[in-house]
């Protein structure tokens, strides 16, 4: 799934990975890649029935861990959407260790373990693994991710002018990420910059 993201891009993603695995039920990665299609959603406020999308995604995450269970790809991706969509930590952060103990070099991996990391308080460990999995991988489609991630940790540790750079990096990289938008909305009210604010 390419940039640039829109609601319909989304839609046609999650039919293209339908179709393919009609063509093959064991292809794994597909389902998986799917699932990470549904967290797109999520992040941009796309999401028309919560619910379903969600069930639907539970179900994708299944099968893609039925047939790849050690491939680290389908794992990292499996792992995110367990803890992100789910909510379910313990089995995500389980699903990120696994994967990332089979290939320690796929940036991904790296982005997605730190957006948890930081989901879970531990900001600055959050912080180190965006920015390797940024110089593992610096033209990567996931960049206005993981800089949307740097952002939330510099705000949740009081480092608003920080939080201000790196959002404002995530909303040129990827759009209107309602993540990235709200982080930069907040941080910039804590600077007094309520005009600023107002304006995102």
């Amino acid at each position: 799934l390419h940039p640039p993201l829109t609601r319909h891009s989304t839609r046609e993603a999650i039919k293209f990975y339908a179709n393919t695995v009609v063509l093959d039920p064991h292809f794994a990665a597909a389902y998986a890649a799917a699932a990470r299609v549904y967290g797109t959603r999520r992040t941009f406020g796309w999401m028309s029935d919560p619910a379903s999308e969600t069930a639907e995604a539970s179900r994708l995450i299944q099968m893609a861990l039925r047939h790849g269970s050690d491939d680290a790809f389908v794992l990292g991706l499996c792992a995110f959407a367990t803890f992100y969509l789910l909510g379910n930590v313990e089995d995500g952060a389980a699903l990120m260790e696994r994967a990332r103990s089979l290939n320690p070099n796929l940036a991904i991996l790296w982005g997605g373990a730190g957006m948890m990391n930081v989901c879970l308080g531990r900001s600055d460990i959050g912080i180190g693994q965006f920015e390797y999995a940024i110089r593992l991988s610096p033209l990567d489609t996931s960049m206005g991710l993981w800089q949307q991630g740097i952002a939330l940790a510099h705000f949740v540790e009081a480092r608003d002018a920080d939080a201000v750079t790196w959002a404002t990096m995530a909303v040129r990289e990827s759009g209107a990420n309602i993540n990235a938008l709200s982080t930069l909305a907040a941080s910039l009210a804590f600077l007094e910059r309520t005009d600023d604010a107002r304006r995102v």
